[in-house]
């Protein structure tokens, strides 16, 4: 019989989520209680720009144990604006993480979006607002969270230039790529995946992913809702679905993989666990 990993008691993590997304803004208190019934306590955020930390501000005043703040220029944001107002939110960015208080638990979203013309035109800057991100995590020492299509190798190049000098890194919403699934293995990069990723990511790729990376993520609610679910989007069968389509994948219970997903973003996060983790893969069998 073997043990299952475990984790602190705050709950299981949605490891990427949009709570401040307009539509879930308005309907925090709801969404926190319909995915505590499912045992799903805690929330990593993604983040955009300046207006958007300070709305996870506000969440985490109201949730401080249930929210996770990310603090980062989104790749859509440096598109739509100018190099000014990049250069401004970096401003911005550097003075929130040398104050205790408005410190988040990780930089991001950190990344790269080539997936339509108006975002290919802004590569340049995209790179430059990576870089600069970067090295932000390095001087503060914080967890980055990465945002990737079809940029693979250039953020594989950026992420190695630093990855020895910062404690962490995840990739959010990964779609499958067998070649960036070797290299963010390589550099001990967390694999995220959500409900997009099912119809993407092979068999074959996810043997290549070991149990130490692999996270799951909801995305809510930047995918439609669910039929019969919550007008705003964030239904914990989003997570849940994820779970049971990678615990069929890796011969696991669905409360096995949320386990597993989340003692890594705890890992990831720096938070101390209050049991001792025990890896359900390395964990030594009570009987043969």
């Amino acid at each position: 019989m073997t043990k299952a990993p475990q984790t602190s008691d705050g709950g299981f993590f949605d490891a990427h989520v949009h709570l401040t997304d307009p539509r879930a803004a308005d309907h925090a208190a709801e969404i926190i209680a319909l995915h505590a019934e499912q045992g799903i306590g805690r929330f990593l955020l993604g983040g955009f720009d300046s207006e958007d930390w300070a709305r996870q501000d506000t969440l985490r005043d109201q949730f401080p144990d249930k929210i996770f703040m990310c603090a980062g220029v989104h790749p859509w944001v440096v598109a739509r604006n100018s190099r000014e107002f990049g250069l401004a939110e970096l401003a911005k960015l550097e003075a929130r993480l040398a104050d205790p208080v408005l410190r988040p638990a990780a930089i991001g979203e950190v990344g790269i979006d080539l997936s339509h013309g108006s975002l290919v035109r802004a590569r340049d800057d995209q790179m430059a607002v990576v870089r600069a991100q970067l090295d932000l995590a390095r001087t503060h020492q914080l967890p980055v969270i990465l945002h990737c299509v079809k940029g693979n190798s250039r953020l594989i190049q950026e992420l190695r230039r630093v990855r020895d000098d910062i404690p962490g890194a995840l990739v959010h919403g990964f779609a499958g790529d067998p070649v960036f699934a070797r290299e963010l293995v390589d550099l001990k990069v967390l694999v995220s995946m959500g409900p997009r990723s099912m119809a993407k990511v092979a068999p074959d790729v996810l043997a290549m992913i070991p149990d130490e990376l692999v996270a799951i993520e909801s995305d809510a609610p930047l995918v439609a809702p669910r039929e019969g679910g919550p007008a705003h989007g964030c239904d914990p069968r989003y997570l849940l679905a994820v779970a049971d389509w990678l615990a069929e994948e890796r011969a696991m219970t669905r409360d096995e993989l949320l386990a597993l997903s989340t003692q890594n973003v705890e890992r990831l996060l720096g938070l101390e666990s209050t049991q001792n983790v025990t890896h359900k893969r390395a964990a030594d069998t009570e009987e043969e």
